[in-house]
């Protein structure tokens, strides 16, 4: 099956207007890990929320046309800028063995948090450790990425999202650039937390609503 159903495995448009009527059209909803949840269902939903906030944000310039490409995952021309779209999942193995058990019981609180209070900034020092060990791996391949595009974007999904996080979220962003010891190939980085888009997030980072 194209990742973009009946539309193929690209999509152009000439407008907003043309943009959300194709993006509509789009079965974006992700199963339950234990109903075959893929990694297609978890990109193209993130693709989705990603591009509609950002016309949303009037960060758009039309002709649009996204393509479902290999490495990068997506080939994305805004006008005349062509970007190299790499897609991720930032998570941890305990969070998705203990996700898994949450689609099966009702207690979520002892599996979520271990049933302990968590300390100081360990939220915010967990999201750091996790987003630069995916940076890491990703930064490794990015030189293949480099042979579609020079203008590189990674967009992540943090799956290990805790109550406070997006309070904190200067903190936590700080904590991770001051623990970035590698430079990086990506010309950006997004993250995907909860309900929001931290766009650029390792430059002048905006929080989005995603839409």
């Amino acid at each position: 099956m194209s990742f973009f159903g009946e539309q193929g495995n690209q999509i152009c448009a000439e407008n907003c207007k043309d943009l959300k009527k194709k993006l509509s059209r789009l079965d974006i909803n992700v199963p339950l890990r234990i109903e075959g949840r893929s990694t297609e269902h978890i990109e193209r939903q993130d693709l989705v929320d990603f591009i509609l906030t950002l016309e949303s944000e009037n960060l758009i310039q039309y002709p649009v046309c996204i393509q479902k490409t290999e490495s990068p995952d997506f080939q994305i021309k805004f006008g005349d800028k062509v970007i190299g779209l790499e897609h991720c999942l930032a998570t941890t193995r305990d969070r998705e063995v203990s996700l898994r058990e949450l689609e099966t019981i009702e207690d979520t609180f002892s599996i979520v948090n271990g049933g302990r209070p968590l300390l100081g900034y360990e939220i915010e020092e967990t999201f750091a450790d996790i987003i630069i060990e995916i940076l890491e791996k990703k930064n490794k391949k990015a030189e293949k990425y480099k042979k579609v595009t020079e203008n590189l974007e990674l967009l992540i999904y943090y799956n290990n999202y805790q109550c406070g996080l997006l309070d904190n979220l200067h903190i936590a962003l700080k904590i991770l650039k001051d623990n970035l010891n590698f430079s990086l190939s990506f010309n950006k980085v997004h993250i995907i937390i909860g309900s929001f888009l931290i766009y650029d997030a390792l430059g002048d980072f905006r929080k989005f609503k995603i839409k």
